[in-house]
Parts: structure tokens; C-alpha cells; sequence
């Protein structure tokens, strides 16, 4: 069982379209492309969502899943939290956290999702798969999961922060045996709801949104946001280039966040999901 995670990252305003993602890069979403939505709310989550494909989740293999407004996909149950939580979570948590922030689509924004089997879409996940992935040349999507924060605000925004939102998506993706998630960021205007500590006219600042994978001691988080680190009860020699990576990132926070020209690809692979370690490779990065 393999799990993969692809990010991405742009503003597209600024590095243009040659360089950054736009929504036609995104995977179709919204009424036009079969969608459901959440209703408005605050803190919300969808009901438990079946699923016709077994989804592999590190050792678990997941028939249903939960879609929350504060963006994030779970397995268990939904989640309602607005500030990202201190590692450990919980015993045996699983969700894949696109952009964990409290996100109130009252104030603005849709929160769309789907599965799919269309042709096209299979075509394009397998593709994304195996262009990035030479090992699994052999790799056919057989079933994808989309869902999206559509210009999404966050909670507590006066009205000049209520005009910042972000737009970005999870896309999970199985051939029944082995998984891969993709995040794509198309403009990220903020980060931080106000009750969470930021600014009610910037949405910066307090206890920024994570982004990650977690399930038990299995864990990949982008911290503070942005700055991405490994933690894992098992110590191995990839630790170093993480932390090395770690530095790195923290010294280009303020660029990526106020000018937002970052554009960065997380390649992660090899994901050894019964033996609570997974071995985390980077494999490209770029910025301008």
C-alpha cells in the first residue's frame, strides 16, 4: 500500500500563467461538473459520504469519508475544529488536512466534492501519477475523489478581510491498492481566522492553517504555513534533509505569504504504512 502527496503552490497574479496554477488547472469542480455542496456554515461537515472504491489509508481501508469546511478530509468522523490541534491528535485520527483553518463560507466561498470514474479524470490522475512517478509507470487510476474550497473566507473577517479568500483542492486518487493525494493551492489570501488569532482585516498572524497527512503515528505536516517538517517515532537518516528543508522554508515565509510568488512541489513516495515510518523524499522544488 502506497500513499503519495503532491502540493503545489502559486499565485497566479503575480507569476502568470506559464508559472502558476489557474482554476482550469484545478480539476473540474462545482455545479457545472456534478458536484455537491456544503451548505453554508461555520465549522461544519458533510455527513458521512459513501465511497465505491476502498480507499487506502496507510494500514486502513476506508468506505466512506467525511468532507469539512475547515478544510480537511476524514475517515472516522468530521471535523469541527477551527485551530489546528497540537501532534498527537488523537488515538487513531486519519485525515488529510489540505488547509486545516477555520474557514466560514457564511462570510464567503462554496465547499464542493465529488467521486468520479469519468474517463477523462482517470486518464488525467493517472497521468499526474505516473509523469511525476517514473516507478509507477504501470499505475491506472481506477477511481478519484475531488473536493474543493472554493473562494473560501475565514471566520471573523471585517469587511475588507472578508474580500481575501482561498481556493485550493484535494484530489485523492486509487487504483484500489495504491493511493495518492494531490493539493493544488490556486490563491491563498490568508491564513489564520480570527478566533484563532489573526487579523480580522488580513487573516494572518495567531495559529496559522497546517497542511498534512495523519493517521496515528504516521504523520506529514506543512507547518506555520509552509515550512514542512517529518515527525515519526522512528528516526532515520532522511531526518536531516527534512530539517535541512525545514530552515530553508522558514527563511522564504514572509515572501511566500505577502508576495506570493512561491511555487513548490512536495514529492513524497515510499510510504512503508505498516511499519509506522514512512521514508519522505523531496524531489523538486521552485521558486521565483
Amino acid at each position: 500500500m502506497w500513499i503519495i502527496l503532491i502540493v503545489a503552490l502559486s499565485d497566479t497574479a503575480i507569476v502568470g500563467p506559464a508559472l502558476g496554477l489557474t482554476l482550469k488547472d484545478l480539476y473540474p469542480f462545482g455545479d457545472q461538473a456534478g458536484d455537491e455542496a456544503l451548505s453554508k456554515n461555520d465549522d461544519g461537515s458533510s455527513p458521512p459520504i459513501p465511497i465505491s472504491t476502498l480507499f487506502p489509508f496507510f494500514n486502513h481501508q476506508h468506505s466512506k469519508l467525511f468532507v469539512s469546511t475547515n478544510g480537511v478530509i476524514s475517515f472516522l468522523q468530521g471535523v469541527s475544529t477551527f485551530t489546528p490541534d497540537p501532534f498527537p491528535i488523537a488515538n487513531d485520527a486519519r485525515m488529510i488536512a489540505a488547509f486545516w483553518a477555520d474557514i466560514d463560507t457564511r462570510n464567503g466561498g462554496t465547499v464542493w466534492y465529488r467521486e468520479t470514474t469519468d474517463a477523462v479524470l482517470l486518464d488525467r490522475a493517472t497521468k499526474e501519477v505516473t509523469n511525476n512517478y517514473p516507478n509507477f509507470f504501470r499505475f491506472k487510476a481506477s477511481w478519484v475523489f475531488i473536493a474543493t474550497w472554493d473562494r473560501v473566507a475565514f471566520y471573523g473577517c471585517s469587511d475588507e478581510g472578508c474580500s481575501k479568500t482561498n481556493t485550493f483542492q484535494a484530489v485523492l486518487i486509487t487504483n484500489g491498492q495504491h493511493s495518492f493525494t494531490i493539493y493544488n493551492y490556486e490563491d491563498i489570501q490568508w491564513t489564520t481566522g480570527k478566533a484563532s488569532g489573526g487579523e480580522s482585516a488580513t487573516g494572518l498572524g495567531g495559529t496559522p492553517a497546517q497542511v498534512f497527512i495523519y493517521s496515528s503515528n504516521n504523520l506529514f505536516i506543512t507547518r506555520g504555513p509552509w515550512a514542512t517538517s517529518l515527525l515519526s517515532n522512528d528516526n532515520h537518516d532522511k531526518s536531516s534533509l527534512m530539517k535541512s528543508y525545514t530552515k530553508y522554508l522558514n527563511n522564504v515565509v514572509k515572501y511566500i505569504l505577502y508576495k506570493k510568488i512561491f511555487k513548490i512541489f512536495l514529492k513524497i513516495f515510499l510510504c512503508l504504512t505498516l511499519s509506522s515510518f514512512c521514508n519522505w523524499m523531496i524531489s523538486q522544488s521552485y521558486y521565483s
